[in-house]
């Protein structure tokens, strides 16, 4: 089993007397710190809520905003205990690369942890004050890469005989 890493976190009688907006934003900040301590390991929404003062419903929330904002993403996608990670503070990726297209970009990583080997495609953008902005990302585990190739390379084919793409 591994140990959970949870941030210093202020009393609650303090943290419950703030006026909403400075509860949410704390509790935020403090639900990414926790994801970013524990990302080479990943810890899910339990894991969080039985560390914390914080509600399942306030963590819930606040990973749902995270993952929006591509700061965080989950594995496997949309699972009640999946585990979550930190967005582009890949710990030691094994093999990192990029493809530029247009006024986008995307960084390609294979990450290992505790769940095996993936291929993490990270979609990223830079804005008009040139600051790199993290967008969504997609995730296939190595083992299915060579049949996430195959059904890529189909619906390619479907998309030339259908005239969709040239």
């Amino acid at each position: 089993m591994h140990t959970i890493k949870i941030p210093e976190l202020e009393e609650y009688d303090l943290y419950s007397k703030k006026p909403p907006q400075e509860r949410e934003k704390y509790a935020e900040s403090k639900i990414k710190e926790i994801i970013q301590l524990n990302t080479n390991i990943g810890i899910n929404m339990k894991q969080i809520e039985e560390n914390t003062f914080f509600h399942r419903n306030t963590i819930s929330k606040h990973i749902k905003n995270l993952i929006t904002k591509g700061e965080i993403y989950q594995y496997p996608p949309d699972s009640r205990n999946g585990l979550l990670f930190s967005n582009g503070n890949l710990l030691d990726p094994i093999y990192k690369n990029k493809i530029i297209l247009q006024n986008k970009f995307f960084e390609i990583y294979v990450i290992s942890n505790r769940l095996g080997k993936f291929l993490y495609i990270q979609e990223k953008k830079e804005d008009i004050y040139n600051e790199i902005e993290s967008k969504g990302g997609i995730i296939i585990p190595l083992d299915e890469l060579d049949t996430f190739k195959e059904r890529f390379d189909d619906i390619m084919k479907i998309l030339h005989t259908k005239r969709i793409i040239r």
